[in-house]
């Protein structure tokens, strides 16, 4: 088993790195945006942004994952007939998915100002539905998400970079969904090329595909209230572009740092799903303990750090009229110690198709998240927006954990390690904090993150972030050219790298 895991986690590192280094070239392309543009059209980029983003995960990416679930069992299971069928199915819902949130955000841009920004990114939405339902088939078949990872990484980020580039030459807003536009179709012609030949296709209705399509679009609806700026829509009714401006730098900033362990949930499922229609669920199971305390053992220095040096990085990067957003980030920063294991949790639910202990903790931050939307952003503005997300999305993670505790026993915290680890680090965060009050701009920032560096790696030599078992468990699943790291994090525990 440790093989394989360390075959997955190389995927999961590649999934990861096609979502958390486009999202850093967001917030580089933000920042641009930010000082060119200025707060209100920063804003109005945000609310297009996230009503594209909101339709493909309720649409288009509840669909893929139902649709990569049900084709890795059937890879799983030698029935390549039958995983043809679901390919072929799932394509057509892309296809109607895509049309749809093309029709949406086209018909909400001919009632705006920012009418071709609108209609620019509608028509990314449906590329991009087409470019998932090759995908699914592509990871499904080769079980790893390396080829199409990599090829998304690249395009994603050259169409960053031409939108920064065209956004400081003077193109205005509209540049932005272009280039996404055409970053979606160079993705699309390279994925294609890539679709394996498949076996002649079973007739019948998959009705497996539609069940688990309406749980995980249910889910995806829950999600987009708890976990995905559904915050915009209240801020967009009751307040102003320059408050969307502020709360979506925070948010950007928070779901960078909470990104690699959600990533492993989708780049895990298709090995997951097809050991499951083997029988091996039990194997798979027996990772979620260390996995979780490996997560918040890392999780616990980067929430940390956000909450004492993400005032005056963002203050830095943005210029003093964003002092609120970094005031936002510190408010925020809780979530980074509970959301990563929540997201490695999930990786369990998701791999068996067991979506009922999720939807229903998803269900309850939900009515928390809306509750507090509704009373909070009216009267607190973006704070109100931060206060709500800090409710919901903490109760939700909250709940889960104690749910897949309660489900698997190797899921624990090592209360007395987790404890005495948090009280170095808000010792170590509390310096880094005085460093960059005691030096202005960029050289207290730069004095922050050097205290806070070195603080985290004195600890991690000499203490150690993780116990001798977790440190073990890093070393049969972290690829072996990553070994060389892990002194830096075990502290004294003694570990076979060879």
């Amino acid at each position: 088993l440790s093989d394989w895991s360390s075959d997955v986690c190389s995927s999961d590192l590649w999934n990861a790195a096609q979502m958390v280094l486009p999202l850093l070239g967001t917030t580089a392309l933000s920042i641009v945006l930010g000082r060119v543009l200025g707060p209100d059209l920063l804003g109005e980029q945000s609310l297009i942004s996230y009503s594209e983003a909101l339709l493909a995960g309720v649409l288009v990416m509840s669909l893929q994952t139902a649709t990569l679930q049900v084709m890795s069992v059937s890879v799983g299971s030698r029935q390549a007939a039958t995983a043809s069928t679901y390919a072929w199915w799932g394509m057509i819902g892309q296809v109607v998915n895509g049309l749809l949130s093309a029709a949406i955000l086209i018909g909400v841009g001919l009632t705006t100002d920012y009418t071709w920004a609108w209609i620019l990114a509608g028509i990314t939405g449906f590329i991009n539905a087409v470019g998932w339902g090759y995908a699914t088939r592509v990871i499904a078949h080769s079980g790893t998400w390396t080829s199409v990872a990599s090829r998304r990484l690249w395009t994603q980020l050259l169409g960053q970079l031409v939108a920064a580039i065209a956004v400081l030459l003077g193109a205005g807003l509209n540049a932005v969904f272009a280039a996404n536009l055409i970053s979606a179709v160079v993705l699309v012609s390279l994925i294609r090329r890539l679709v394996p030949a498949e076996a002649a296709r079973e007739r019948f209705f998959p009705k497996e595909l539609m069940r688990l399509w309406s749980l995980f679009l249910l889910r995806a609806v829950l999600l987009q209230v708890v976990a995905q700026r559904v915050e915009f829509l209240f801020l967009a009714a009751y307040s102003t572009p320059d408050q969307i401006a502020m709360y979506s730098i925070p948010f950007m900033v928070v779901t960078a740092a909470v990104l690699v362990p959600s990533s492993i949930i989708t780049a895990g499922m298709p090995a997951m799903a097809a050991r499951e229609g083997a029988g091996q669920s039990e194997q798979v199971a027996e990772h979620l303990g260390s996995a979780v305390r490996v997560t918040v053992a890392a999780s616990i220095p980067l929430a940390l750090g956000l909450a004492a040096l993400g005032p005056s990085l963002i203050v830095v990067l943005y210029g003093s009229e964003y002092v609120e957003a970094g005031q936002l980030l510190a408010w925020m920063s809780p979530l980074v110690l509970v959301l990563p294991a929540a997201a490695v949790c999930e990786t369990y639910w998701y791999g068996i198709a067991a979506l009922r202990t999720p939807l229903i903790t998803a269900t309850i931050a939900a009515v928390i998240d809306l509750a507090l939307s509704f009373a909070l952003i009216p009267r607190f503005d973006a704070l109100g927006a931060a206060w709500a997300n800090l409710g919901g999305q903490g109760a939700g993670a909250l709940l889960l954990l104690l749910a897949t505790r309660r489900r698997r026993r190797t899921v624990y915290l090592a209360w007395s390690h987790t404890v005495i680890t948090f009280l170095a680090m808000s010792v170590v965060a509390l310096a880094a904090w005085w460093a960059t009050t005691a030096l202005s701009g960029v050289w207290g920032l730069l004095a922050g993150i050097a205290v806070g560096l070195v603080g985290c790696l004195a600890y991690g030599r000499v203490m150690g972030f993780f116990r001798p078992q977790e440190a073990m468990w890093l070393a049969e699943t972290l690829p072996h050219r990553l070994h060389r790291f892990l002194p830096l994090l075990t502290g004294k525990a003694q570990i076979d790298l060879s």
